[in-house]
């Protein structure tokens, strides 16, 4: 089942219950992906979301997709000196509603 079917029966579910917007945009939003610590990030090549936290350069942070065996191939395990911007958390990338 893709994620468009999920939430298109998610929906349906709570549309019968009797819910309204905000209830369903909830059930939806608790059921997406969180963000994790780094040393849990697949070691794969999964690739997956990375959040690095504010830095000089980055006053805001900054997020890039990264793959788990080249973090965790070329520099053995993460740490807060893996990087010059290190990451510090990551979570699953979710894949496109619609197909390409």
């Amino acid at each position: 089942m893709t994620m468009r079917d999920q939430i298109a029966s998610i929906i349906a579910d709570a549309t019968e219950d009797g819910l309204d917007a905000a209830d369903v945009a909830g059930i939806i939003l608790a059921a997406l992906p969180v963000w994790q610590p780094i040393e849990t990030a697949p070691r794969d090549d999964t690739n997956f979301l990375a959040w690095c936290p504010p830095c000089p350069h980055f006053p805001d942070g900054r997020m890039m997709i990264w793959s788990g065996r080249i973090l965790f191939g070329a520099m053995g395990h993460p740490t807060q000196n893996h990087l010059q911007y290190p990451a510090t958390m990551w979570k699953p990338l979710v894949p496109p509603l619609v197909s390409a």
